[in-house]
């Protein structure tokens, strides 16, 4: 994605790179019994029904709003 970091920042929004490879790779390395990815998933069920969703996937999202949010 292209973007101007310099006219971001003037408008007070602060800008974090983050290679897609590297986010991928911290997300599957999360242990199932990570306490924030049981947090992330509560909370994602909580906001939408997920009842037709398989488990695998919903945890690969779950992972992956972990690493997002710790930045």
């Amino acid at each position: 994605m292209r973007y101007s970091e310099k006219l971001l920042e003037r408008a007070g929004i602060s800008v974090e790179t983050l290679d897609l490879s590297e986010l991928f790779g911290r997300a599957a390395r999360l242990k199932a019994d990570d306490p924030q990815l049981a947090a992330k998933l509560e909370e994602m069920q909580a906001y939408v029904p997920a009842g037709g969703v398989p488990n695998q996937s919903m945890t690969r999202m779950a992972k992956l709003a972990v690493v997002i949010d710790d930045g």
